[in-house]
């Protein structure tokens, strides 16, 4: 995790949003960059524009001022009804758990995908494009079932073309 984190603050800023409260969820941000080196903001609960126990989501408006734009900014999440108002924006990730795998792949993969989209100069063309097949795909294949697949995977495949 902290090379991935190394890696990608070097080329995005990095912003972390945490659906807890900020006393318990900054404690394990400082864990995660105990330097204060990755992160430029942290955002927690209270900047949640609804939430309940089944659904909450984030707002990001407030984040999109001066020289940040909905073209260039990615929400990377394994919730995504948490950026549905953003949601050619999103890029889903599986949850991460030590008990089912010794690597992160989502992250490998995921720092692979950031490289790629830093040739792209409006990640909503490419992320919405994404967002579309998937649904489509989805409506075609599951009628009425939930748009995760069964392996609790995003469903997401696929790269760029430049």
């Amino acid at each position: 995790m902290h090379e991935f984190l190394e890696y990608v603050s070097k080329k995005y800023e990095l912003i972390v949003f945490c659906n807890g409260d900020e006393t318990t969820c900054s404690g394990v941000v400082d864990y995660i960059e105990s330097e204060k080196k990755y992160f430029e903001f942290r955002f927690y609960k209270n900047h949640v524009l609804f939430d309940n126990p089944n659904f909450c989501i984030k707002y990001y408006d407030f984040l999109l001022t001066g020289e940040r734009s909905l073209e260039n900014f990615v929400i990377i999440d394994s919730k995504v009804p948490t950026y549905c108002l953003h949601i050619f924006n999103g890029i889903p990730i599986k949850p991460f758990s030590t008990t089912t795998a010794k690597v992160d792949s989502e992250l490998i993969f995921l720092a692979k995908f950031l490289t790629e989209l830093e040739a792209v100069s409006n990640v909503q063309l490419i992320l919405g494009t994404t967002v579309r097949s998937s649904i489509l795909k989805w409506k075609n294949n599951h009628g009425g079932q939930s748009i995760e697949s069964g392996d609790g995977s995003s469903g997401f495949s696929g790269s760029i073309d430049k």
